[in-house]
């Protein structure tokens, strides 16, 4: 039997090798549907918020401007958004899903969904209550000390 030390340190690296690896399926996932992973971000923002102005969304995911225009114009040519200037002020324009763009996500997210169900296939549903508990007590005291993440 190992040491708490021991453990803390097997979690460590644990919960690394695990994101990386985490981060390489998802990255051919992106790959297979065609869309980076920024994109997604961006067409994910937009489904809780539509339709949104480019100015909340360089605010709602910390980007410039500039580095929203351009991820927008990347889903605007294959139709994934469609862009609307404001009535009111020509200096405004909205952006919102298209068809499109929905059901780019809803690929994305069963293609997410369906590796997250491979990856824990081998655990009881016991096994996965505790997984689920210990990862959300985790978060709670990331979220509470450390990261202090905006909701």
């Amino acid at each position: 039997m190992g040491t708490r030390a021991q453990y803390l340190q097997d979690l460590f690296t644990t919960a690394a090798l695990t994101q990386r690896m985490m981060h390489s399926c998802m990255q051919h996932t992106f790959e297979e549907v065609g869309i980076a992973p920024s994109q997604m971000h961006l067409l994910e923002v937009i489904e809780h918020g539509e339709p949104t102005s480019l100015k909340q969304l360089a605010s709602d995911m910390h980007l410039t401007p500039g580095a929203i225009t351009q991820l927008v114009d990347g889903l605007v040519a294959p139709g994934y958004l469609q862009r609307t200037p404001s009535r009111e002020d020509r200096r405004v324009t909205t952006v919102a899903l298209t068809e499109a763009g929905a059901e780019k996500i809803k690929l994305l997210k069963r293609k997410k969904r369906a590796l997250l169900s491979e990856a824990v296939a081998d655990l009881d549903d016991n096994e996965l209550q505790i997984f689920l508990r210990v990862q959300q007590k985790l978060l709670a005291y990331l979220e509470t000390n450390c990261l202090q993440i905006k909701k």
